[in-house]
């Protein structure tokens, strides 16, 4: 199977992925679930649980015209973006799962919601630091993924390193909020957290980046 066959069904597996989880829990939730929180993680907007439909709906639209895009791009797909590829889908699985599988796991605590959708943040930055801490080396600058900042653009060694050390960063990052989660820390201070950290590893990984290409 070639590549572009291979991201293709990929692409179609997450979207059916994402509707035999979505199924039995929306039939699951009660009519009125938590729509949207404040920073601090608490509920201030109740909606109808038709509105954990909309992400899955909008990645299986994506889904599709990612799968048109794929075999009409005049550029050579090969097997180096099927491993990008795959971290891409499993990044964005999580995002449509995230508002369904959060609202019912917190059916009987609503308030807990936050905590579970921190939980998904994390595991997404896991996801995409690991994916691009191991595709640095074999990705070419470019418009789509990575760490894209004036630092790293100046040469190819000043975007292999710094984008292998903001993956790292991000995967540690993303690991640092679960534990904080799991550690059932306020939900003010993993959003200082998450935040924080982003800030830290885009100036950290831009200053190294710049460093050590000069070097």
């Amino acid at each position: 199977m070639n590549p572009r066959a291979k991201i293709s069904l990929m692409l179609l597996a997450g979207a059916a992925l994402v509707w035999l989880v979505v199924a039995p829990v929306y039939l699951a939730l009660p009519d009125s679930i938590p729509a949207h929180l404040n920073i601090a993680g608490e509920v201030d907007r109740w909606g109808s649980k038709v509105e954990v439909l909309i992400m899955p709906l909008v990645y299986t639209v994506g889904a599709v015209f990612a799968v048109l895009i794929v075999w009409a791009a005049p550029e050579d797909i090969s097997e180096e973006h099927e491993g990008l590829s795959l971290v891409l889908i499993a990044v964005f699985v999580l995002i449509a799962l995230m508002h369904p599988v959060g609202a019912f796991l917190a059916m009987d605590e609503p308030v807990s919601i936050s905590r579970y959708m921190d939980l998904f943040v994390g595991l997404m930055l896991l996801i995409l630091g690991t994916g691009l801490y191991l595709s640095a080396s074999k990705l070419r600058p470019n418009p789509w993924f990575g760490l894209r900042l004036p630092a790293t653009m100046q040469s190819r060694k000043a975007w292999t390193l710094g984008n292998r050390l903001a993956g790292a960063l991000l995967a540690a990052h993303g690991l640092g909020v679960v534990a904080l989660v799991l550690w059932n820390a306020p939900a003010p201070w993993i959003t200082a957290y998450l935040l924080g950290g982003l800030l830290v590893i885009v100036v950290v990984a831009s200053v190294y980046a710049v460093r050590t290409a000069r070097g």
